[in-house]
């Protein structure tokens, strides 16, 4: 959006703009432009810096509250009565672990 390059650019370009009609104009002496609008652009680029530092920083806690919400979720295969797939899908007792589901030539090896 405007709060990146772009607009710090634009910003810039509408200073120097504003500058060159009230010294042009004799409202205003060069040194005294430069004394008022160096400042004042400094200002808006360091807010439109931290509106883009709040955009991320917003999108990285949104990221975080899903991953916490990821790793404190209870999992159900844990439960207590809770039946191993396997044995399910063998003795046919889970309909919907058995829904056309076949494994063939699966293996699982854990790294040593």
């Amino acid at each position: 959006g405007m709060a990146g390059p772009a607009g710090i650019a634009t910003l810039m370009g509408l200073a120097v703009a504003g500058g060159n009609l009230l010294v042009s104009h004799g409202l205003m002496a060069p040194e005294d432009a430069m004394r008022v609008l160096l400042p004042l652009m400094w200002c808006t680029m360091g807010a439109f810096r931290s509106a883009d530092f709040v955009l991320s920083q917003s999108e990285a806690a949104s990221g975080a509250a899903g991953l916490l919400r990821t790793i404190e979720r209870e999992p159900t295969i844990d439960k207590p009565g809770a039946r191993a797939v396997g044995a399910a899908l063998a003795d046919g007792g889970c309909a919907e672990a058995n829904r056309g589901l076949a494994f063939q030539g699966v293996s699982f090896q854990y790294p040593a």
